[in-house]
């Protein structure tokens, strides 16, 4: 067996500022659909699932959401079109 020689623990306020550094936008969380569903029902804002901001909120709410690890989809975001402007 292979083990990290050290485990780093994450906030998602900390995911979503690494993330930002990286030029990586957030796409969703990997759950079960009972939770997602629970999400939605409590931040029931268009874009929400696609919002760090709204899914820590729900983790403050119910603080075993993810109680293994965080599962996420990330891209990178696009690049600024740099004839805009000119």
């Amino acid at each position: 067996m292979l083990f990290p020689a050290q485990e780093h623990r994450f906030t998602i306020p900390q995911i979503e500022a690494a993330l930002r550094d990286l030029g990586l936008g957030f796409q969703g969380v990997k759950l079960a659909p009972d939770v997602i569903e629970r999400f939605i029902s409590h931040e029931a804002k268009p874009g929400s699932p696609r919002s760090l901001s709204a899914w820590h909120r729900f983790e403050q709410k119910t603080p075993h959401t993810f109680i293994g690890m965080y599962q996420f989809w990330c891209r990178k975001n696009p690049l600024p079109n740099r004839s805009e402007g000119r």
